[in-house]
This record gives C-alpha cells, structure tokens and sequence, in this order.
C-alpha cells in the first residue's frame, strides 16, 4: 500500500469516528441534561430545572419527555398557561396520556379547586402511587388551599406530609412562609432550623433564618446566615441587601452604605431598590443629612408607594426639615395604609373560621382592591365565584375592574352573569359546602399522606390532623 492510499484511509477512518461520536456525544449530554433535571425537579429546585432544560429543548424540539417535563416545571412554578401549552405537545408527541391527564388535574387543584383532587385521592385510596406523584398531590393540595386562603386545610396537608417525609424540606419550606405571614417569627425560625439541620446549605433556610433574626431584631445571629447565602446563592442581591441591614442596625453605616451603593449600579427588582433607597435614606437621617434622606425616602416611596413604614420614615425626615405639610400627608397616607392593612387581616381571621363564604372573598376583594392590589383583588373575587358560579357581588366586581382595563368582552360576560344573579334570589352560603350541613364546622381536607409504614395516599378517607 502507497503512502499516499495510507493517508486517505486514515482520513477516512478520522471522518467516520468523527461522524459518529458527535451524535453519540450529543445524546449523552441530552440524556445528562435530562437526569440533572429530573433530580431538580425531585428537589424543587424548579427554576434551576428549566435552565437544564433549555439544551434538550432546543436539540429536541419534538420530545414529549421534554415538553412533558417543562410542562411539570411550569404548573408547580404556577405559570399554567405555558404548562398547558408544553403539555398539549408533550401528548401530542406521545407521552403517556395518564401522566398528561394528572397535570392537568394538578393545574386545577393548584387553581384553588381543591376537590378536583378528590377522584385521584379516591383511586390511591386503593392503589398505591409512586413517591414522586405523592409528592405533587401533597404539593397542589398546599398550594391549592393557600389559593384560597384556608390556612388551616393548608397547614393539615405539610403536617400529613411531614408525618410520612419528616425530612422533607419543602413542606416546612412552606410551614415556615405561613408562620411569617403571621409575624410568628420564632414558630419560622424552629422550621429553618428543621431544614438547615437536614440541609445545611439550603439557601432559602439560610436566607428566610437570617430574615425571621433580623425580624427579631437580632442582627448579631442574623448576619453569619447572610453571609453563607450571598456565597451559595446563584444571586446573592437579596442576601447583600439582609446583610447591608445587619450592618446599618450594628452601627457599621460606612459599610452599609459601600455595599447598598455598589448593589445599586447593578439590577435590582423594583422591590430590591425601594429596599436599598430605603436603607440609604435611614443611613442620612441617622447623620442629620437631611436632603439626602429626604430624596432617598421619597424615591423608596415612589417605588413601593404601599409600604408604611417608608412613608413613616419620610414624614419623620420631612418634619425635621421643617416640611411639617408635607409630613403631615405622608402621614395620613401611612394611617390609611394601616386601616386596610387592619381591614385585611380582619376579613382573613373570619375567613379561618368560614372558609366557604363567597362575601367574605368579595370583601377582602374590595378591601385589596382599595390598597392598590388588583391582581391579588381579582383572585379574591374568583375564588369567590369558585364557591357560588352566580355569586352577583362578584360579578359586578370583575365587571367594572374589566371595564377599567378596558377589556369589554370580559366586562360584559360578568355584568350579564351579575343581572342574571340579580333576578333570583340571594342564598347565602356561610360554611355550606361538600356535602355539610353549615351549622357545622368547615370541612378538613382529605389526609394525602400515610402513618409510617403506609405507602403513600393510602388510607386516604381517614379525615387528617396534625401528626
């Protein structure tokens, strides 16, 4: 054989192997992808979840195990319309229509029907599931039931769940989100130190611990879990905002203000540069610079134009400079922020004990409404209609919100249902619901987790309690 026939068959052989190993090469790092994933998803992990999976996505456009994937991501992100979306192609491309058909249950639970639920518990009642699907029941049901504001169903599921994980994170996760709601600080910080004791570099435990100190004004233990998460954090803004807090509150201002001023250059949230200003104006007014605390709180207002202790801050600056008028505005502002925040929490209490009346949701609708909350306010009403169809208040209430956002279609479908609901007579339904008589005590959810040595939704007609 020629040297030159030896070249060309080498050649060859070097194009063939190269032929061969990128789609073999390219299949292994799909199929790495996938099970990186998969394993987030298992963590709840979700946005971390849809990164892995934008690489399979693009080389994989028609995968129903992709779509189906990121259409799981995105209903447990509660962004239904794109999981609706990845779930009609995952069907179409052949995943299992079961699977499919569970989401889509699971979309609805999340929605706030919570008894949509109902057939799938009725059917683990007698067939076991699989771990990860008892997991997503137990995660809509939560969901589903702090949709609506029914804390007390919401806090029985994470129990139950509890009862059969006690390692689980998510559940106490949540369990600690809904003691803050509370302002029960130290009930928070028992469930992040749960957490952190199982998993140490959590970086929602750390950041939700540090925040549950400094709400307790302990900005000495508060700081360590700060520092911890601005070094694990995919992005440690949040973190560096808790700890420049630390640091103003340890009387370290020089400091505190180098690192709010370098966050500022960078992105921040609406939210995060209220937070900053805010920092900044209570900076100033501690070293009597007056105008710089003026025009940092006044931005900060601008921003967030809902909290009151901003607007505090700014009448107290306003009135040491002399702005007495102005002060006195900021203040009645921060009056009526306080009365509805009053009003609010009011209409939630009454809805722990009647979870199933329609014109306390309206209410606290109405109430939202006034503070400047539409979106949250329209949920409110919803919900309402979720428990009467023909609930007439409600309907006027999305009517003329549609109307003001100029969308008339809308408007016009609740004012017909609002008419149509006004010529028949009003039923009230206080606690009416599933089936109770409504001198009764409000329904408990179906239990969704086992004792110990069940698998998982068994014995589900058992009514739930804390374990």
């Amino acid at each position: 054989m020629t040297p030159a026939r030896r070249i060309l068959l080498l050649v060859a052989a070097c194009v063939f192997l190269a032929c061969t190993a990128v789609p073999a090469w390219r299949g292994a790092k799909i199929a790495y992808h996938l099970h990186t994933a998969r394993y987030l998803l298992g963590q709840g992990e979700l946005a971390q979840a849809l990164s892995w999976l934008a690489y399979p996505l693009q080389e994989q456009p028609r995968s129903a195990e992709v779509h189906y994937l990121l259409g799981n991501t995105y209903r447990r992100q509660g962004n239904f319309d794109r999981a609706l979306r990845h779930l009609a192609k995952a069907r179409q491309y052949g995943w299992r229509r079961e699977d499919v058909d569970l989401q889509v249950v699971l979309i609805d639970v999340q929605r706030g029907d919570v008894e949509a639920a109902d057939p799938l518990l009725d059917r683990a009642a007698v067939h076991a599931v699989p771990d990860d699907v008892a997991v997503e029941v137990y995660e809509a049901l939560a969901k589903g039931y702090l949709a609506l504001h029914r804390i007390e169903d919401a806090m029985v599921v994470l129990d139950t769940w509890i009862q059969w994980q006690p390692r689980a994170v998510q559940p106490r996760l949540w369990r600690a989100r809904i003691h803050e709601r509370e302002n029960d600080w130290d009930r928070a910080a028992a469930e992040y130190r749960q957490i952190l004791s199982v998993k140490p570099d959590d970086v929602p435990a750390l950041l939700g611990m540090a925040g549950a100190l400094l709400a307790r004004n302990e900005p000495v233990q508060a700081l360590p879990y700060f520092r911890r998460c601005t070094e694990l954090a995919p992005d440690p803004t949040q973190a560096q905002l808790g700890l420049a807090q630390c640091l103003r509150r340890l009387g370290r201002g020089a400091e505190a203000g180098q690192l709010i001023a370098r966050l500022l250059r960078g992105s921040l949230t609406l939210e995060q540069q209220a937070t900053a200003h805010y920092e900044l104006g209570l900076l100033a007014l501690a070293d009597h610079r007056l105008h710089a605390a003026i025009r940092h709180l006044q931005t900060a207002v601008d921003l967030a134009p809902q909290h009151i202790a901003l607007r505090d801050a700014l009448a107290e600056a306003l009135e040491k400079a002399g702005k007495s008028r102005q002060a006195a505005s900021h203040r009645q502002q921060a009056e009526r922020l306080r009365q509805q925040e009053d009003r609010i929490s009011r209409l939630l209490a009454a809805l722990a004990e009647s979870p199933h009346n329609p014109d306390l949701r309206c209410d606290a609708g109405d109430a939202l409404m006034q503070g400047g909350y539409p979106r949250e306010a329209v949920r409110w009403y919803m919900n309402a209609l979720k428990i009467d169809p023909e609930h007439r208040r409600a309907h006027e209430s999305l009517a003329r919100y549609y109307e003001a956002i100029d969308m008339p279609d809308l408007a016009a479908e609740h004012r017909q249902h609002a008419t149509q609901a006004g010529a028949q007579p009003q039923l009230s339904k206080p606690d009416q619901a599933d089936g109770l008589r409504s001198d009764g005590p409000p329904p408990t959810p179906k239990a969704c987790g086992p004792v110990q040595d069940q698998p998982p939704l068994q014995k589900l007609e058992q009514r739930a309690g804390p374990p």
